[in-house]
């Protein structure tokens, strides 16, 4: 559905059209595909470091870090805030310099298994590593989003150090 019709009233018989890409879209009453995406007892845990974490290194970019009650394959996605215009919207607006330049929240998959080695990152005391790989989290749902990374050189150059260290374990 065309990213304009969402925001209107009219809905399709008598039921109002949500947004996926609005973070605040309630999608309780799809059923998930499977129990990875149901909330565990440990991601409370994971939770709390790993948000402030992520929103201190990422805060020129992001509006907020959401932990994400609805993914189950992908580690992290960008999404709306509450009280702005769906990501496609604002994308066809930012293209005609419309846009109302608020910034995406990320949104973490606390179960997803890059989230958590981001979190174990978090708590070392290597913070240049947790920000790379921050960054790249970041991009990633760029990519996924259909945007381009911040900057490909920087990208490049994290990805590079990401696999290096890794290559050296």
């Amino acid at each position: 559905v065309d990213n304009f019709w969402v925001t209107t009233t009219l809905g399709y018989d008598k039921k109002p059209l949500q947004s996926v890409s609005r973070g605040d879209a309630d999608l309780s009453a799809i059923p998930l595909k499977d129990a990875a995406a149901t909330p565990r007892p440990e991601d409370a845990a994971i939770a709390g470091s790993l948000v402030g974490e992520l929103k201190r290194c990422l805060n020129e970019a992001i509006g907020d870090v959401v932990v994400s009650k609805r993914l189950v394959d992908s580690p992290a996605c960008l999404v709306a805030p509450g009280d702005g215009p769906d990501r496609g919207l604002e994308r066809l607006l930012s293209r005609q310099d419309q846009g109302t330049g608020m910034l995406p929240n990320l949104e973490i998959n606390l179960g997803h298994p890059v989230v958590q080695a981001l979190a174990r990152l978090a708590k070392s005391a290597d913070q240049s590593e947790f920000a790379d790989r921050a960054w790249l989290l970041l991009d990633g749902a760029r990519i996924v989003d259909g945007e381009p990374p911040f900057s490909a050189v920087k990208f490049a150059e994290r990805l590079n150090r990401a696999l290096a260290r890794d290559a050296e374990r």
